[in-house]
This record gives C-alpha cells, structure tokens and sequence, in this order.
C-alpha cells in the first residue's frame, strides 16, 4: 500500500488513480486520455453551472457563465493538454458548488458530500487547499456568528474529512515533500516568505491577461465597477477563494509565478460578469449592455481564433495578429497556442520513434531529448513510444528546478546514450543559468562534432526548425545491439 501511495511525491493521487483505474478498464490510448479531459470539462461545466444558479438565481446568466469559464484563453489552453491544472480546476469548483448547496440547506449528508467534494479538489493539486480554506472558513463564522452550532459542527466535520484525504498522501511522502522544498528554496537562494511575496505577487497580476485575454479582463473590470455591493456580496464566497488564493501563492517562497496556478480565480469574474450583463439588459442599461456585449463577443473571437488558427481557419495574418491583440506570430499573454493541426507526423515525433526503433531493431534503447518544448518533450515522446509499442526509452539531460532547466556536461555519462536528438530555433523552456546554458552547448558539439555519434536522419518540421537524430556509432556498427 506504501508503494501504491508514494509513486508521485510531488503530487497527490486522486487524478492518477482516475486514469488510471480506466486506462485499466478501456486500454492505453489516446481517446482515453481525450475522454479523461471530456469528463473533467464535464464537471467544470456542471459545477460553474449549478453554483451560477445558486449565486444569481438566473438561468440566462447560468448559461453566460458557463460560456465565460470556457472560453477564458487559460481555461482553453488547460483543457487541452495533460497536467493537473485543469482537473484542479474542474474539482475545485465542484466544491464550491458542494459548499454552496450545503449553505442553502445545511444537512448531514450535504455535509460528508461537501467533504467528500472539498478532498478530492485537495488530492487532485495539493494548492487546492489555499483556495477552499477562505471560503470554508468564511461559511463557518457565518454559522458561528448565528450560533448555530449544529451546522459549525457539520462543516467541521467536512473539513475531518479533507484531512483525512490529505493525511493519507502528505504522511507516507512527508520526507520527500521536505526534501522537494528544500531543494527548490535552495535553487531560488535566500528567497524567504517575507522578500518572495511581493515580487510573486506581481508576477501574478501580470498572469491577468493570459488568464482571461485583454477584451474579458476589460469585461471583468467594467463589471466589478458596476457592480452593486448586494451583488458583490453575494459573491462572497468565490471571492474570497480567489483573493485567498493568491495570497497563498504568493507566499511561497520556492515556486514562481505560473498563470495555470491561479486557474480557479476565474470562477468568480465568469459569475460576475454573466450576473451584470443580464442585470445591464434587465435593467435596460443599454450602453453598458452593448459595450459588455462587444468585449464578451470579442473574447468569444479570440477563443475561435486561439483554438482554431491557422488550422483548420485559414486567416490573414495581420487580422490574426489583430484578434489577438498582438505584431507577432508569438501569443505573448496568450502564448503558448493550443490549435490543433492538420493530420499528420507535423513535428516528427512518431518520425523520432519509428526511426530509433528501426534502427535499434526494437531492442531496448536510450534516446536523449535535448529540445524540450510542448510538441518535442521527454513526455510526449514517452506516450508516442508506447503508443507505438517500441521499446525506445526517451530521456532528457534537463533537470527542471523553477528558475529554468539545469544542463551538467560530463562527456563520459554523454556516451551512456543510443540516440539524441537536437532542433534548432526555440529549444524550449529557459536554461537557470549562463553555465546551464553553456553546458547546453557543450552537449550539442559533443554529439554533432565528436568522435563518438554519427548522423542518422534529418528532418524539418511544422515551424520550419530541423531535427537531427544523432546514433552512436559503436551502437550503429553493431545493428541496433544494446551496449
């Protein structure tokens, strides 16, 4: 049980116990992880759904919300691609919901619901717990403040429960968890809680528009001036999760800024800004109506054009650079893109696969990934090897820590490696260092101009970067015989 409890320290189960628990069930293949996605966009819709219900009392705007979660360029990005954020995301509002529902009409059962709800948002990204607490808490001194014991009681219950979820996880992987913090805190130097906050802090504000894009975080604010002091105060709860939210973040010395962090502080502008729009047509605020009407259907725009250019809607680029309020083929707040392609191996990854594995006559074997970005990574080439059913072991020389990638030359343990591949033009996420950087370098020259690795195939790929995939030639000389 230890084993099955410690394979990942850094995060808690509950997600991969999902997949994999229906992996098991369906087979290893890419519609299961599409469908894992599917059902989580599920919950997301669902929740946002039924709290928007309860918070505004309104079906039209229920819907609007919806729409406003979904389109949120983040949200977008998230839904797409494999990390835990966007289940995080997805879990966290269900229990907001599940708090919501037990504040209108507080029972036992509602109560272990909302626990059951609040742990599995917990053990699916541990920074779950910096947004729900606020809100937990502000629903417990409510009960207190009307002494109401018996429901304070029910609450404090829920929270056993999401104790006992994080208990199971935090106890057996404590001294890994230390270890991983400390390792990270010593990466950032002498960053302390008290000179990280700020800068953090600022870091996140400037995480606004790539959260929500530029037309909905105008949106967001017109709304927040307009907005009545009932109306806000109805939002309490979101509101406090995302100021508390942030606040958290912020306060950690050993992690950086990162927009995906923050994803569930999007819940409560989606809330606001449905809840005022139908309140300006309500209320025959015309003006307001048709300028939060044209932000909203200018974010809906971006959120075709991001998700849908250049492939499948072909677009001029100029017009393309406009929607997305940038001069350049690079996103800036909304970068990186999330699109899909056209069918085909467009940037080589089966390419790199199929060739070690000829090569290597499907023998067990070691490629090293110098690249590292989201198309050419250690992971996606993992998934596409076994994909393949080939016994190519992708690896990478890269040591993530949160300043950039940490890169060590030693030409001996160079040659442990089958294969390498390099790219040129943008090789992926920041180096932590001017010597990571050159050590990078040294790499590159080794397997390219050394004695020891020859050539094996080339190819140009979607952004017009080449690949070469480097063979050592002892390996190469014997047919593909492990050494």
């Amino acid at each position: 049980m230890k084993e099955f409890l410690t394979v990942n320290y850094c995060y808690p189960p509950t997600v991969h116990i999902f997949n994999g628990a229906l992996k098991a069930i369906l087979g290893n293949a890419r519609w299961v992880d599409s469908l894992c996605l599917v059902f989580f966009s599920t919950i997301l819709s669902f929740s946002t759904c039924a709290t928007a219900l309860l918070l505004l009392k309104n079906r039209a705007a229920a819907a609007l919300t919806v729409c406003f979660i979904n389109i949120y360029p983040c949200v977008a990005l998230l839904s797409h691609i494999k990390l835990l954020d966007f289940p995080h995301l997805s879990l966290f509002t269900l229990a907001m919901f599940t708090l919501l529902n037990w504040q209108r009409q507080p029972t036992w059962s509602r109560a272990i619901l909302c626990g059951i709800a609040l742990g599995a948002a917990c053990t699916t990204k541990q920074i779950a717990s910096f947004f729900l607490f606020a809100p937990c808490l502000l629903a417990l001194l409510q009960q207190l403040y009307a002494r109401r014991y018996d429901r304070a009681l029910q609450l404090t219950a829920a929270g056993a429960i999401v104790v006992a979820f994080l208990a199971v996880w935090v106890v057996p992987n404590w001294h890994e968890i230390s270890g991983y913090m400390h390792r990270n805190s010593g990466h950032l130097g002498s960053r302390t809680v008290s000179t990280a906050f700020f800068p953090n802090l600022l870091g996140y504000a400037n995480c606004a528009p790539g959260l929500t894009g530029y037309p909905l975080l105008a949106l967001c604010l017109l709304c927040l001036t307009q907005a009545r002091v009932r109306q806000l105060r109805s939002l309490a709860l979101p509101a406090s999760a995302s100021l508390a939210g942030i606040i958290c973040m912020s306060a950690l010395p050993f992690q950086l800024p990162e927009h995906r962090y923050i994803a569930p502080v999007l819940l409560f502008p989606a809330l606001l800004c449905a809840g005022q729009i139908c309140r300006f047509y309500l209320e025959k605020k015309q003006i307001l109506f048709a300028v939060a009407s044209f932000l909203a259907v200018y974010g809906a725009v971006q959120f075709a054009v991001l998700n849908f250019s250049p492939y499948p809607l072909e677009l001029p680029r100029p017009l393309r650079h406009a929607l997305l309020n940038t001069n350049s083929d690079r996103r800036g707040p909304l970068e990186p893109g999330f699109n899909p392609t056209a069918a085909g191996d467009l940037w080589g990854q089966q390419w790199v696969v199929r060739q070690c594995k000829t090569a290597a006559a499907n023998q067990v074997c070691w490629l090293n990934m110098l690249p590292s970005t989201p198309e050419l990574s250690v992971h996606t080439l993992c998934l596409v090897s076994r994909y393949e059913g080939s016994n190519v072991q992708p690896t990478t020389s890269r040591l993530w820590t949160p300043l950039g990638d940490k890169i060590e030359f030693d030409a001996s343990s160079c040659k442990n490696f089958h294969f390498y591949l390099l790219k040129t033009g943008k090789q992926g996420l920041q180096f932590e260092s001017n010597a990571s950087a050159q050590n990078y370098a040294r790499i590159e020259r080794f397997v390219a101009q050394g004695p020891d690795y020859q050539l094996l195939s080339s190819k140009t790929i979607q952004d017009g970067s080449q690949l070469s995939l480097y063979i050592r030639k002892d390996f190469a000389s014997a047919g593909g015989a492990p050494k």
